[in-house]
């Protein structure tokens, strides 16, 4: 039986989730990577292309490199929403508890619930998961609507690469929903889902426009609405990209 002061306990849990927390890091990045790999892939440049098509496709995949950017700190939301929980249950002693010594494995019962454990590698890995994998399809979708296949033609793909992109900033925005446990405005986390909501809403409600404007000249209308999104995300809260306390 190992014993500790709560305050040595802190530290160890906190210690140990973000070595855990590392490998969840991981393979969230090498998703990402293997993603964007499929942007390199579909880009080309032929002498037809290279004035505009091909400018066009670097733009766009601009954009989804630089929603992968964002995507990529999901991780550090989890770490947020976990210590969190801990700050609450510590929060509750007082200096003299935190010198008193407790068997390790009943405070890491006692801080984090089974049902606390149960949620993140159900629910958040799961969605983290999920996201990267709809990432992954848009990076595959990109080559598709701009220089077309065999079985399709240039923009036949464009209202699923729209769909696809706003149903996952909305899946994001859920997502964060449920970890905004505090439920203060001013979160990241709600920050973050309102500027989805809104991009994804904007995106959605702008699809009949398409015939009416164009194919190529709605997907730049996108693609600027998309990357407008992400630069105000970075405006707002940058911040919490690099210097954020916890998470």
């Amino acid at each position: 039986m190992t014993t500790l002061t709560l305050e040595k306990g802190k530290e160890r849990l906190e210690k140990n989730l973000d070595e855990n927390l590392k490998i969840l890091r991981i393979l969230y990045s090498m998703s990402s990577l293997l993603a964007m790999r499929e942007l390199i892939l579909g880009f080309r440049i032929t002498q037809t292309e290279i004035a505009h098509v091909s400018i066009l496709y670097m733009f766009g995949a601009l954009v989804l490199v630089v929603l992968g950017v964002r995507f990529f700190w999901g991780v550090g939301n989890v770490r947020r929403f976990l210590l969190e929980d801990m700050a609450r249950y510590f929060s509750a002693k007082t200096a003299g508890a935190l010198k008193q010594e407790i068997d390790y494995t009943r405070l890491k019962s006692e801080v984090l619930h089974r049902s606390i454990y149960l949620r993140v590698m159900l629910w958040d890995v799961s969605m983290l998961l999920a996201q990267s994998f709809v990432f992954f399809l848009l990076c595959q979708l990109l080559p598709l609507v701009v220089h077309g296949n065999g079985s399709s033609k240039p923009f036949d793909r464009l209202n699923d690469f729209v769909v696809l992109y706003c149903g996952l900033i909305l899946m994001n925005a859920f997502w964060l929903a449920t970890l905004s446990s505090q439920g203060s405005p001013a979160r990241p986390e709600a920050v973050w889902g309102r500027i989805n909501i809104v991009t994804a809403v904007i995106g959605l409600l702008s699809l009949p426009l398409k015939p009416y404007i164009g194919s190529e000249p709605y997907l730049w209308f996108l693609l600027l609405l998309f990357f407008a999104s992400s630069v105000y995300d970075f405006y707002r809260t940058g911040w919490v990209y690099l210097v954020s306390d916890p998470g």
